[in-house]
């Protein structure tokens, strides 16, 4: 069974979804065996899309989407 997820995700600036869907590509060569993340960066935001095999790689991917945004969001407040 494979489980599935879709998310848009606003980012600060178009500069900072261009960031994030960089380092997100990098990372999802690196996740579990089976999950496939998809970032792709769209004006101010990030459209994902994930599939793993099992919830908690599902989770997983998501909490990296998450995490990343999140630490990219914050750099560009302060930088800004």
């Amino acid at each position: 069974m494979s489980h599935r997820a879709s998310l848009v995700l606003r980012t600060p600036s178009p500069a900072v979804a261009q960031a994030v869907a960089g380092a997100l590509a990098l990372e999802a060569r690196e996740g579990p065996e089976g999950c496939r993340v998809d970032v792709r960066a769209a004006e101010s935001a990030l459209e994902v899309d994930v599939e793993a095999g099992d919830l908690a790689d599902l989770r997983a991917a998501l909490n990296s989407v998450v995490r990343l945004l999140d630490a990219a969001a914050r750099t560009a407040a302060l930088s800004g």
